[in-house]
C-alpha cells in the first residue's frame, strides 16, 4: 500500500503569521454600499457645485467641484456623494445624480437630485460647450 501523498496550496488562505488586525487595517475605506468611490464620496450632493458640462459626445462630461474647490470630472456611472449617488445623466447646464434607498418595507426607490450650474454661469454662456456643433449651447 502506499503511503498518502499530501500538497499544500496556499492559493486562497490567509498566512497564518500575520494578524488578522492586519487585514483589517489594509483594506480601503468603503462608501455606503461598498463601494470605493474615493474624494467624491466624502462629501453630500449639496456641497457640489456644478462648475462646467461638455456635451455634444456620445459620452458627456462634467466637472463638479468640492467644497475644498478641488474639481472632479463626472461621467455618466461615476458614484459621487455620501448616500451612493450615481451620474445618470449629463445634460446642458446640469449633472442628474440617481440614488437608490430602500424604505421600511425593504422595496427601492430612486431619488433624483439634479445639480445645476450656477445661474450666472449659464448667462456667461462659456462653460457649456458643445464639441460638435463648435458653438456654446445655452
Amino acid at each position: 500500500m502506499r503511503p498518502y501523498e499530501y500538497a499544500y496550496s496556499p492559493i486562497g488562505k490567509r498566512d497564518p503569521f500575520r494578524s488578522v488586525l492586519d487585514d483589517e487595517q489594509a483594506k480601503p475605506s468603503l462608501a455606503v454600499g461598498g463601494r470605493d468611490c474615493g474624494p467624491l464620496c466624502k462629501w453630500d450632493l449639496e456641497q457640489f457645485k456644478l462648475v462646467a458640462v461638455i456635451s455634444g459626445m456620445s459620452n458627456p462630461v462634467a466637472m463638479v467641484e468640492d467644497p475644498s474647490g478641488r474639481g472632479y470630472v463626472v461621467r455618466r456611472g461615476t458614484f459621487i456623494g455620501k448616500r451612493n449617488g450615481k451620474v445618470s445623466q449629463i445634460r446642458s447646464g446640469e449633472v442628474i445624480v440617481t440614488e437608490v434607498f430602500k424604505d421600511q418595507m425593504g422595496k427601492p426607490h430612486l431619488n433624483q437630485i439634479v445639480i445645476e450650474l450656477p445661474k450666472d454661469e449659464k448667462a456667461k454662456g462659456g462653460e457649456d460647450v458643445d464639441l460638435l456643433g463648435a458653438e456654446v449651447m445655452q
